[in-house]
């Protein structure tokens, strides 16, 4: 399949669900390299174009995600407003990995490639006057998104409420960081599930939200 396709089959994916009635929701698994149908969430909400990269913005407060997944050397390179090899012009993103604006504007790397070290990604975004929501669960690996699962079924509660609630607009923007547990495999090793790791939530800071939004507070 090429990219346009994949590109058309997402869009055609999301167009169904937005153009549903009543009460609908779509969560969507996995990151952008693998289900491009999140690129979709994530430009909608912060009202930028899906599919298209800000790797040359001039700074990186510029970018419309407050969150970036910096790809390896070695993965598919899609061009995405989430994701790419540098957080700006002028700012390089050394690893591999999650990365979020902090309150004071500036980037923090949240872990991914580095061994014994992971991260993954909760956001949702609820409309609740139309009934609509839409989040993401995604893992910077896949053994990053099976983790994620285990966190969400024990505890669901590190991510609510929502760090911005205005206008029946919730928006919940949280990093998850995995450390590989005492005594465990310090690999995270893609291929195992069995493997515990001790997960740290972050809550994006409000300030990094709020001055994103505005655009993308309507669905498209």
């Amino acid at each position: 399949m090429s990219v346009d396709q994949v590109h058309e089959r997402a869009q055609s994916v999301y167009d169904d669900f937005s153009e549903m009635g009543g009460d609908k929701a779509m969560v969507c698994l996995g990151s952008v390299k693998s289900n491009p149908t999140v690129e979709l969430v994530l430009a909608n909400a912060f009202g930028c174009d899906a599919f298209v990269t800000q790797d040359n913005v001039a700074k990186a407060s510029d970018r419309s995600c407050p969150f970036f997944l910096r790809y390896r050397d070695h993965d598919p390179h899609p061009p995405a407003c989430s994701a790419g090899m540098q957080l700006s012009k002028s700012e390089k993103a050394a690893e591999a990995g999650l990365y979020y604006e902090t309150a004071d504007g500036t980037w923090a790397f949240a872990g991914g490639a580095t061994p014994g070290r992971d991260a993954a990604l909760v956001f949702y975004v609820f409309r609740e006057s139309l009934g609509r929501l839409e989040m993401v669960l995604s893992g910077f690996s896949g053994r990053a998104t099976r983790l994620l699962a285990r966190t969400l079924a024990h505890r669901a509660e590190d991510f609510w409420p929502p760090i911005f609630h205005e206008n029946y607009l919730q928006v919940g923007a949280y990093l998850v960081q995995y450390e590989a547990a005492e005594g465990g495999d310090d690999s995270l090793d893609i291929l195992s599930t069995d493997t515990m790791a001790n997960a740290t939530v972050i809550a994006l800071p409000t300030e990094a939200i709020v001055k994103r939004l505005g655009k993308g507070s309507h669905p498209g």
